[in-house]
């Protein structure tokens, strides 16, 4: 039960508090940032940057291609 704690601590919640902090306004500069190794991976993963090249950026070229053809019509 406690490795299941921790896991679910780790790899769920760490990264998500850790992305979540960008989005805090503070008007003095924060002195603790929140960190997370399992967000840090993901984000200099070479695997993702593949699969968005294949996937993400061809789907967003496609729609914005349709948005285009729709505006000029």
């Amino acid at each position: 039960m406690i490795l299941i704690i921790v896991a679910t601590d780790q790899l769920v919640w760490r990264p998500v508090i850790a992305w979540a902090d960008k989005f805090k306004f503070e008007q003095g500069e924060s002195s603790s940032r929140k960190t997370s190794p399992i967000l840090y991976m993901l984000r200099n993963s070479n695997a993702l940057a593949w699969l968005r090249g294949v996937t993400v950026e061809p789907a967003s070229e496609r729609i914005y291609a349709g948005l285009a053809r729709r505006q000029r019509s």
